[in-house]
């Protein structure tokens, strides 16, 4: 990454931190994902200098940069305005009495709100491979009956509606319960996901008997 952060010869005061979780409109995911370079950069590094973001675009090979760093400052001003970032500090560099702006998301987690009633991936063309697949590797790894495969299918729809549903609950959770956002803040976005992922699994299971009856049916015939 750059130098200057391996390098630590400043010292960074940060004044803001991303809030947990922030609902963006469909303009904003599009901005998001135009960007993303530079939020999965501030995810990884959590603060960061336009001169930092820049590096991002180096070429080593080249030894050139592939956006002038009026584009960067440009790209930063944009994302400012649309919520996607934020002032979060500022650094000063030893020997030096000039400060420079740290900028971080303005959200650990940004959900998608006009897309929340989007079409299931797992319904999509892209998806239909994977359903297929899944519940053959399934059968095959817990050598099952291959009768097994339909029932494999239905219940793997059943986990990842049930899944995204869950999730989604503990999004509206964490909004309306500050204990439960507190508790959540320190983990990274990576932490967090796998926390949603395992507590949606959990929440499966203990409210869907009949999953959890299919389930053992199907394993019972081993």
């Amino acid at each position: 990454m750059v130098d200057e952060i391996s390098a630590k010869n400043y010292e960074d005061f940060v004044t803001k931190k991303p809030q947990l979780i922030r609902r963006i409109s469909l303009k904003q995911e599009e901005l998001l994902r135009e960007h993303v370079l530079i939020m999965k950069s501030l995810t990884k590094y959590g603060h960061m200098t336009v001169k930092e973001i820049h590096h991002l675009y180096y070429n080593p090979q080249t030894q050139k940069y592939s956006k002038a760093l009026k584009t960067i400052y440009r790209y930063m001003e944009f994302l400012e305005k649309s919520s996607l970032i934020q002032v979060s500090g500022h650094r000063m560099a030893q020997k030096s009495r000039m400060a420079e702006k740290l900028y971080c998301r303005t959200a650990v987690v940004f959900l998608f709100e006009e897309n929340l009633d989007k079409k299931n991936w797992w319904d999509s063309s892209s998806g239909a491979d994977f359903m297929k697949i899944v519940p053959e590797y399934m059968q095959r790894f817990f050598q099952v009956e291959k009768s097994s495969i339909e029932p494999l299918t239905q219940l793997i729809e059943t986990y990842l509606s049930g899944e995204s549903k869950n999730i989604q609950d503990q999004f509206e959770a964490i909004e309306s319960d500050k204990t439960l956002a507190d508790l959540a803040s320190p983990l990274s976005v990576w932490h967090l996901k796998e926390m949603f992922s395992i507590t949606a699994i959990f929440k499966l299971f203990i409210e869907n008997s009949d999953f959890r009856s299919q389930l053992n049916s199907i394993f019972q015939k081993k």
